[in-house]
């Protein structure tokens, strides 16, 4: 509740005024009164003021006259009230005109009427509103902070602060999607219209993280302040004044309480999910690890969140390319912007689970998102893998739209029942990955049963040891001037021996691929006409495609 110039033209001590200019403006809030009887007023008007003058120090100057109304408009003040017939018989014909042009209440006093006898009880009506709006506001966060201590989220608070003010409630993210909106059916379709204000718009109006009106068209005005964690803004809460009931200066108490509530149940969630984010990975790591003693312990420990392993699921993991160039390559290197990367990856993940009707198991592990992707119903192994595929050729294709900057490469492993098969089924999903990025490069999406006698070597897990093998096999083609060489022996490889279509791959004649068969069976010291020969040669060639 506010003093408005309005609300005083009724008042016992105000029974001989009256409006004489300005009237429009009669709505204007009363914040203090003061008396004006000097020519120099510059530089401790404040806003909300209600100022008394007999006109002595502006009596004779026309121009004073002009610029008296129009300091105080310019500094929002409330009123000017002049008393007549000690200097003035009549208010001047300026200061009306003027008053009407900028609809500043202009209010005649009568000759009779004392300063004090309004100073007083105007003192006292403003000291009770002020009291009012205290008690008023107190009570507001009192609410409001109860619904966060109980337990309440971000649409209880919504919901509450509609009840305490009423006017409709919107929360915002930072993206400005919609958290919350609570109204009346007509007004949530009204708000839901006059969403789209630019960010940047926002963040400069929202200077100093002040609180800002916003008018939205002639029907709708609104209130938005930012909500602050940690020095960034999460995102906005706003309510509305939509038709008749003006927004007050009680609404601009509650939106602030309700920017620091929600502030702290951001917090809290933060918090949680920090929480639930470690207890998942650790989870996750005790699976793979094999770090419990009997199944059931990981089981339990699953149902914490939500997470029923008894259930059939087989291993999707998706791994971020080269994040440490694009890290680099960002114009400031913000640990803040990676984190978010990761969670707007997440975020799209869990939407399309929801889409497919799925379970969301996520778990982070460093720049990889593991999910468990549920398979109940799919009853052969063709067709997990194929609805594992199709599943992640979407998400694919959602986060290159989404994150075109960002490349992912996705691995798919296969079922296993029971707490051990998860295990495996993770393992071959890191390893179809691990492989699949050697082999065909980044940004792909892999299947373990696709890697054929790559799940082999995957499985050696040792570098040196395939080195070695490498070298004792192919040693001398490795030589930077026999790389031709190693190309005839991957087309003779590939097209079983068949020289002719091995010399047509390589666009050479069959005579220059007979001279390169014999130049490097001289090299290798080996019987081609062997066929053990030729299955270390093919072994040694894959080898060499993987490291």
């Amino acid at each position: 509740m506010t003093l408005k110039v309005k609300d005083i033209l009724d008042m016992n001590f105000m029974k001989n005024a009256k409006i004489i200019a300005g009237k429009k403006g009669a709505d204007r809030e009363i914040k203090y009164v003061d008396i004006i009887e000097v020519p120099d007023i510059e530089g401790w008007i404040n806003e909300g003021g209600l100022f008394l003058t007999t006109g002595y120090s502006i009596k004779d100057d026309y121009t004073a006259q002009k610029n008296i109304v129009k300091y105080l408009n310019d500094h929002n003040s409330a009123a000017l009230c002049i008393k007549r017939g000690r200097y003035f018989n009549k208010i001047p014909e300026v200061i009306l005109n003027t008053g009407n042009k900028l609809n500043l209440p202009v209010i005649e006093l009568s000759v009779n009427t004392s300063y004090v006898d309004i100073l007083l009880p105007l003192v006292g009506e403003v000291l009770e509103k002020e009291a009012y709006l205290l008690k008023r506001s107190e009570e507001i966060h009192k609410e409001l902070t109860n619904v966060v201590l109980m337990g309440g989220g971000i649409d209880h608070i919504a919901q509450t602060l509609y009840k305490l003010i009423p006017r409709p409630v919107l929360i915002q993210n930072k993206n400005q999607e919609i958290m919350a909106l609570v109204g009346k059916p007509e007004e949530e379709k009204l708000i839901k219209k006059c969403l789209d204000i630019p960010i940047k718009e926002i963040k400069k109006k929202l200077d100093n993280n002040n609180i800002i009106r916003i008018n939205e068209n002639n029907d709708i005005s609104r209130l938005i302040a930012p909500i602050i964690v940690s020095g960034h803004i999460f995102g906005y809460v706003s309510i509305f004044e939509i038709g008749i009931k003006k927004i007050e200066k009680i609404d601009y108490r509650a939106v602030e309480h309700a920017a620091t509530v929600i502030a702290l149940e951001i917090l809290k969630e933060k918090e949680k999910m920090e929480t639930d984010k470690r207890l998942k990975t650790e989870l996750l790591t005790d699976l793979i690890q094999q770090n419990y003693s009997e199944a059931k312990t990981i089981i339990k420990r699953a149902r914490y969140f939500g997470w029923d392993f008894k259930k059939d699921y087989l291993a999707v993991v998706i791994d971020i390319d080269d994040l440490e160039s694009y890290y680099l390559n960002l114009d400031y290197q913000d640990e803040k912007h990676i984190q978010e990367v990761k969670d707007k990856i997440k975020e799209l993940v869990r939407w399309e689970l929801i889409m497919e009707g799925k379970e969301i198991i996520l778990i982070n592990k460093s720049d990889s998102l593991v999910i468990f992707y549920g398979c109940q119903g799919l009853n052969s192994k063709e067709i997990r893998k194929k609805k594992s595929v199709e599943f992640a050729e979407k998400i694919k294709e959602i986060i290159l739209n989404r994150l075109p900057q960002i490349n992912i490469s996705i691995g798919i492993g296969n079922f296993y029942s029971g707490i051990s098969g998860l295990r495996s089924s993770y393992n071959e999903s890191y390893r179809a990955i691990k492989m699949g990025k050697k082999l065909y490069k980044e940004n792909g999406i892999y299947h373990y049963d696709d890697l054929g006698i790559f799940k082999v070597l995957v499985e050696l897990e040792n570098d040196q040891v395939l080195s070695e093998y490498r070298e004792e096999i192919l040693g001398p083609l490795l030589a930077e001037d026999n790389i031709d060489l190693i190309d005839t022996v991957k087309a003779l490889l590939g097209h079983m021996g068949n020289k002719s279509e091995a010399a047509e791959e390589l666009n050479i004649h069959r005579n220059s691929l007979n001279y390169r068969i014999n130049k490097f069976s001289k090299l290798l010291d080996m019987d081609l006409e062997n066929s053990e020969n030729w299955l270390k040669i093919f072994l040694a060639v894959k080898i060499h495609e993987i490291l």
